[in-house]
C-alpha cells in the first residue's frame, strides 16, 4: 500500500510540475499560482483538474486548456504500479473541466 500510495504522489508531482510553466498571457505569472488550475489530482491514470478562469480570462480557456493537455502528455504516460495503464488525452475538455 506504501509503495502505491508513493507513486500516486509521484504522478501527481509530476503533473504539477509539468503545469507550473504556463502563464498567464497578460500578467506572466504560472496558472497554479493564480489558481486558475485547480483540484489537480490522478484519477484512473488520467490528470484531471478543474480550470476556474475569472471573466476577463475567459478568452484564454482554449489556449490554457490546450497548452495544459500538451504539457501533460509531454510528461508521458502517467500510471500506477498496480493497473499498468498508460495516461491517455481525453476529448475536449468540458466547461469546467479539462482532463489530460
Amino acid at each position: 500500500m506504501l509503495s502505491s500510495m508513493a507513486s500516486a504522489d509521484q504522478a501527481l508531482t509530476q503533473a504539477l510540475a509539468a503545469l507550473e510553466p504556463l502563464t498567464d498571457a497578460g500578467s506572466g505569472r504560472s496558472l497554479l499560482e493564480l489558481q486558475w488550475i485547480q483540484q489537480v489530482r490522478v484519477q484512473n491514470n488520467r490528470v484531471v483538474f478543474r480550470l476556474a478562469l475569472p471573466g476577463y480570462a475567459n478568452t484564454q480557456r482554449d489556449r490554457i486548456a490546450a497548452d495544459a493537455r500538451g504539457a501533460l502528455l509531454q510528461v508521458g504516460p502517467i500510471s500506477r504500479p498496480r493497473s499498468g495503464r498508460r495516461a491517455m488525452a481525453a476529448a475536449a475538455p468540458s466547461a469546467s473541466r479539462s482532463r489530460a
